[in-house]
């Protein structure tokens, strides 16, 4: 009934001030605004045996794992929602892509496969779960094999030499906002990503005696000053949402609507003004603490994936051959 009487919006906003009132249950957003999303997906598929099947891989294989995995307690990231995204759009791509080159799913060969691949961007890979998954069912009848998406080299990182000139700036320039300074750090310092600092609570904030510790991963690390001070200050002195009082919630940076953290976008857009790209920053810091510490110990104290670790500690040793190699051609016989 909501829906009709108020904007989008204004619903989703009246909903959280409902759900922080104890009103409404509590629900996963992430994961509400994809099941809304799905349908709207389906109805742009003109072909109804194309529609069929990609809303039995949306609901079987994406929406009813994501059910079971998550919860309002354990929401669904931004991140793994958009990727959800992808992964469906690009299958809508590869069934009208097949059409159009005059063939069908059930009589896709490998050949089809590779021309699809060799055709377009790197997005094509998002493909291939669905790929897989309609092999297994037999909707595809000859035997296929759709590669993962290549992994290549991290990301473009920042300059020793920069990302220490940031570093000391967040540590020192009081005139910025503590918030800043914070988000800062743990992306230049820690590799975090944003998604990962938006969701910090108090709770991962542990004060023992005179030392901080910050829980990123299974083992807290100590937060040397004056990063102790300032997530102590964000700890103790959160200001929530405009008209809803102090915040009596427990995220370490609430954000502007009730019951939320504060939104990635709006972190991301506040580190560029202070010229700090947070993606390459954070590729930065995990290249000098991959190179620093084993990938089982990286993992711990970070919260990284023992995968990702590795992969980060291969591409510190990759890099370090490339650059060997490099300087051996250029010193004198």
């Amino acid at each position: 009934m909501l829906d009709h009487l108020i904007p989008a919006d204004g619903v989703h906003l009246l909903r959280m001030i409902l759900v922080v009132g104890q009103v409404l249950p509590a629900r996963d957003e992430q994961l509400a605004a994809l099941e809304r999303w799905v349908p709207t997906l389906l109805e742009s598929i003109p072909d109804a045996q194309e529609r069929q099947l990609v809303h039995a891989f949306a609901h079987w294989h994406h929406l009813g794992r994501l059910r079971s995995r998550h919860s309002p307690d354990h929401p669904l990231s931004p991140h793994t929602a958009a990727n959800v995204r992808y992964c469906l759009t690009q299958t809508v791509h590869f069934l009208q892509w097949l059409r159009h080159a005059g063939t069908s799913l059930t009589a896709c060969a490998q050949e089809d496969i590779d021309a699809y691949l060799c055709d377009g961007t790197v997005m094509r890979y998002k493909a291939r779960g669905f790929v897989l998954w309609a092999a297994r069912r037999s909707h595809i009848r000859r035997p296929v094999d759709f590669p993962p998406m290549p992994s290549g080299k991290p990301r473009r990182s920042l300059a020793d030499d920069e990302r220490w000139r940031l570093a000391h700036r967040f540590l020192h320039d009081d005139t910025i906002d503590t918030v800043d300074r914070v988000v800062g750090l743990l992306v230049l310092l820690y590799g975090q990503p944003l998604t990962k600092i938006s969701r910090l609570t108090t709770s991962h904030v542990i004060q023992a005696g005179q030392s901080v510790r910050l829980a990123l991963g299974t083992h807290p690390v100590d937060v040397p000053p004056p990063l102790d001070r300032l997530l102590l200050a964000l700890a103790e002195d959160r200001e929530g949402p405009p008209g809803l009082g102090r915040a009596d919630q427990p995220w370490l940076l609430p954000g502007f609507l009730p019951g939320r953290p504060r939104g990635t976008a709006h972190l991301r857009s506040r580190l560029t003004a202070y010229g700090l790209p947070s993606r390459r920053g954070r590729n930065s810091a995990l290249m000098d603490l991959a190179a620093q510490m084993p990938p089982a110990v990286l993992s711990q104290v970070l919260g990284v994936g023992i995968k990702a670790a590795t992969q980060w500690a291969d591409a510190v040793g990759r890099a370090r051959t490339e650059y060997a190699a490099d300087r051996s051609k250029r010193l004198p016989r």
